[in-house]
């Protein structure tokens, strides 16, 4: 753009031109002339002529332009002049409708993926970053866009691109954060995670979660600590403790999630339940047959159960739950073989450990 010459001004002139071009002048209806653009374009991915399509349908998206100034008419004809090829037109056209909407993501984020087709990475850069750095409709999901943002040019590494484009808002770095992870770049995404919280200590669900995913649970209860508040945040921090083997304070956790939660929750209640069992507390024995009652593909909770049963030398009470494996499909070496002994009556002994939550 030349020095000088505001986004306004362009705007002025874009209205002007299609004042002056458009038939029915700004007496005439914009809704209209952006059906009829519309309809000439998609006459063109059908067959029409595409010079003299894309023509008239310019035509009446300047009309359009000049009648309401609509921010979907900037579009429109700035998705024209692409078409056309002609690239520096559909970029005035885009700062032009950014000159009236400056606050618009859409119009950025056109501009941007522009820049990138043509190689301006300099302006697709400054446009992905005056995009992110506006709220976004409650109905986009900004990891989208962040993707997009983050991969969608020509540019070194991704968190170079994160540091060129990401304001500095906690929300957009953890949504960053999350494409990283996403796309299994632990390094980057956890940079990323570490921004945003020094930012918004409180803001850690995403990150634990994530750090839980990548085996490093003890370090997610590190951060959930004074922020686990919240049926989510405390459901995570009991996992958590509970695959590090602190199975006490995983219950109360548990307990706690339950609060928040609802005690309907079977997840929750085998969790706690779980928690229990590995604390030697007697409550854990009373509820895991209802709990298996109602989730008998629940395995994961069944093989607790079962070290729990060969560590007290029950062999006769662990009977029936090995058949179920055996009868589900899932039954590993070990538990065949204590399988053969508990049903002589015999002490048995399983090699899976007892702590974590599978």
């Amino acid at each position: 753009m030349k020095a000088g010459v505001s986004l306004t001004m362009i705007a002025v002139l874009v209205l002007v031109v299609a004042v002056i071009n458009g038939s029915g002048g700004i007496w005439g209806s914009g809704k209209q002339a952006r059906l009829d653009g519309k309809a000439w374009f998609v006459a063109v991915d059908k067959g029409a002529d595409r010079g003299l399509g894309l023509d008239a349908a310019a035509k009446h998206f300047e009309n359009a332009v000049g009648r309401d100034m609509d921010r979907e008419s900037f579009q429109w004809l700035a998705r024209v002049r692409t078409a056309q090829g002609r690239y520096d037109d559909a970029d005035a056209v885009l700062a032009a409708g950014i000159g009236v909407y400056p606050t618009m993501p859409w119009l950025w984020r056109d501009r941007a993926r522009l820049a990138q087709r043509t190689g301006n990475a300099e302006l697709a850069r400054e446009s992905w970053a005056r995009m992110l750095a506006l709220d976004l409709p409650a109905s986009v999901n900004p990891i989208d866009v962040l993707d997009e943002a983050l991969f969608g040019g020509d540019f070194d590494t991704p968190i170079e691109q994160a540091r060129a484009i990401l304001p500095e808002r906690a929300d957009r770095y953890r949504q960053a954060a999350r494409v990283m992870d996403g796309l299994g770049l632990e390094e980057e995404a956890e940079t990323l995670f570490r921004r945003a919280m020094a930012q918004e200590p409180e803001g850690v669900f995403y990150y634990a979660k994530s750090l839980v995913r990548w085996g490093r649970s003890a370090d997610a209860v590190l951060i959930l600590e004074k922020h686990h508040a919240g049926c989510t945040s405390e459901t995570l921090y009991a996992g958590a403790l509970l695959d590090i083997g602190q199975a006490d304070r995983a219950a109360e956790a548990f307990s706690e999630a339950l609060s928040n939660c609802g005690v309907r929750s079977w997840t929750l209640r085998s969790g706690l339940t779980h928690a229990r069992l590995l604390a030697g507390d007697p409550r854990g024995a009373e509820a895991i047959d209802r709990l298996l009652d109602e989730r008998p593909d629940a395995h994961a909770l069944r093989r607790v159960w079962l070290q729990v049963l060969s560590r007290k030398g029950r062999p006769g009470a662990a009977v029936p739950h090995l058949e179920h494996l055996r009868w589900a499909g899932v039954m590993r070496a070990d538990e065949a073989a204590a399988l053969e002994r508990a049903s002589v009556g015999l002490p048995f002994r399983l090699d899976s450990e007892l702590s974590g939550s599978e």
